[in-house]
């Protein structure tokens, strides 16, 4: 799936061929399919640059693409949608005006109570919330229900990406480039070695694999192994060794 500011478009040959299936959805400059994310066979969402007021916001599909239901009933006219995450069994949705959650697979989404400020991205491990927000970067340890501010991140970051692996939490912030947190989110720390002069302050989003972390940037994609010990499963006596040290 590919968006563009003409609209979305599908390929079921690894790229060869390209076909339009925006359907309805709106598609310019402003306003354009900007963030794919799947949480199960046939289910998408996409996530549209510009408010839901201007026709952005989350779309969802049953139907790969084929048809196209409203994703963002309960979210403010205003709000712009930044990213979601999956925690559990409920999606938690960044955007401009809080953090918003769903446990029905975004048909309907409830505004959470702790967070009413631009929210750049979220992200869950050890137990831990983390945020990038207009705030700065924040924590939480009881499921979201309070935040705290983290240390060694910018005061009032204006973009922002945040993903959990490896065991250790990593940043997106502009101005800053890259940080890490060895501590579930609670400090930070620069993390630009390897990137290019210009890289380090231009890159743009992560993906995360299940051994290697990406992240691209202005004239670059770099990647980062995870530093992980995994334990070979047992064999021939039918027990399998689960959790790996890995998982």
């Amino acid at each position: 799936y590919a968006g563009t500011e003409s609209g979305v478009y599908r390929s079921t040959n690894n790229g060869t061929n390209w076909s339009s299936i925006n359907g309805t959805l709106t598609a310019s400059a402003t306003v354009y399919a900007n963030k794919f994310f799947s949480t199960g066979p046939n289910f998408l969402l996409v996530i549209f640059e510009g408010t839901i007021g201007q026709g952005g916001g989350i779309w969802r599909t049953l139907t790969n693409g084929d048809s196209w239901l409203i994703g963002h009933s309960g979210m403010a006219s205003n709000a712009k949608v930044n990213h979601v995450t999956q925690v559990g069994g409920t999606l938690w949705a960044s955007t401009s005006v809080g953090l918003y959650t769903s446990t029905d697979n975004a048909q309907n989404w409830t505004a959470h109570p702790a967070v009413n400020y631009t929210v750049y991205g979220l992200a869950s491990g050890n137990g831990a919330l983390v945020i990038a927000s207009t705030f700065g970067i924040r924590y939480s340890t009881n499921g979201g229900t309070s935040w705290q501010d983290a240390t060694g991140g910018p005061g009032s970051p204006t973009d922002g990406e945040v993903v959990f692996f490896d065991g250790k939490f990593f940043a997106l912030l502009n101005g800053v480039g890259c940080l890490r947190s060895v501590n579930n989110g609670a400090a930070w720390s620069d993390f630009n070695t390897g990137f290019g002069t210009v890289d380090a302050a231009a890159q743009e989003e992560f993906c995360a694999t299940t051994n290697t972390l990406y992240c691209t940037a202005l004239f670059d994609v770099y990647a980062l192994a995870a530093t992980s010990t995994s334990v070979p499963e047992a064999v021939g006596s039918g027990v399998v060794l689960f959790p790996t040290a890995f998982d």
